[in-house]
């Protein structure tokens, strides 16, 4: 279902970070959203953003970072609709202020 609306967005570009796909921040998570020509791909994009972001921002192995992601991490399809396929994945905003990383307000 689509319907009329307005929205307040803030755009930033945060230099330095190898992720070429969107981050969204909300009051209380942030995601990677990812688009792929099937759900398999963009989750695959979105799931290795989001490991990426922490890699470069934490000292967290990658597995502790892959155990991290498995216990507060969420997966969600954006759409299906479209020839792309979207998909994001989400953790808590806890857990970043946790580990002292600070996205654009």
């Amino acid at each position: 279902m689509e319907v009329a609306g307005k929205v307040k967005v803030k755009l930033e570009v945060v230099k330095g970070k190898t992720i070429t796909n969107p981050i969204v921040k909300t009051p209380d998570l942030t995601a990677t959203i990812a688009s792929a020509p099937n759900l398999d791909a963009a989750v695959k994009t979105a799931v290795a953003d989001m490991a990426n972001l922490l890699k470069e921002a934490t000292p967290l192995s990658t597995e502790e970072i892959a155990t991290l992601m498995s216990a507060v991490g969420n997966l969600q399809v954006c759409q299906v609709v479209d020839p792309e396929k979207t998909v994001r994945f989400s953790m808590p905003n806890k857990v970043f202020t946790s580990y002292g990383i600070k996205f654009p307000q």
